[in-house]
């Protein structure tokens, strides 16, 4: 046994936040989460990382819009890449979204990026939208980023709440918590 290993769990939006009509296919798809969380755990004696990402790209009038990238558990390496036009626009009452690029949606989790491009990326919200963060990237709770070499140009978050009350942080990257960069 060669006691180190590296495993990327592809999911669904559908799994985490349902779709109407795909119950069967969400239902699939949150059980690779559990699947996933369980070898995190299992596979920690033996150096085995597990890390999950839900690949989606959207412009919404949902709930919650999904990133380009989010990442739901464990930690994700990115090296040479360019995320360029990840754009969220969100127009009810009540909406969020986060990270327009990549959202790290899990606590405790690295986010390493190398050589990587952010340009453009941003999140726009329409009326009473309570809740904008991260154009290019947004980091929940005790996470952390390793950044080198990486460039942020023209990402933004832009919040028009006549009305009523909204946030809009960070334009390029958004922490939420103590963080580490």
């Amino acid at each position: 046994a060669q006691n180190y290993g590296r495993i990327v769990v592809t999911t669904s939006s559908t799994g985490l936040y349902g779709n109407f009509g795909q119950a069967n296919y969400g239902a699939a798809k949150l059980g690779l989460v559990g699947m996933m969380n369980t070898l995190k755990i299992e596979g920690a004696k033996n150096d085995v990382q597990i890390s999950g990402v839900q690949n989606s790209t959207s412009a919404t009038t949902a709930t919650s819009a999904y990133s380009a990238i989010t990442v739901i558990a464990g930690n994700l390496t990115v090296q040479t890449s360019t995320f360029y036009n990840n754009n969220i626009v969100e127009l009810y009452i009540g909406d969020y979204s986060y990270g327009a690029a990549i959202s790290v949606t899990s606590t405790s989790s690295t986010l390493t990026l190398s050589n990587c491009f952010f340009t453009d990326n941003g999140l726009i919200g329409g009326s009473l939208v309570s809740d904008l963060k991260g154009g290019a990237i947004y980091l929940n709770t005790s996470s952390s980023l390793v950044a080198t070499a990486c460039s942020f140009a023209g990402n933004y978050v832009y919040a028009h709440c006549s009305g009523g009350s909204g946030y809009a942080y960070g334009g390029a990257i958004a922490l939420a918590g103590a963080n580490t960069v």
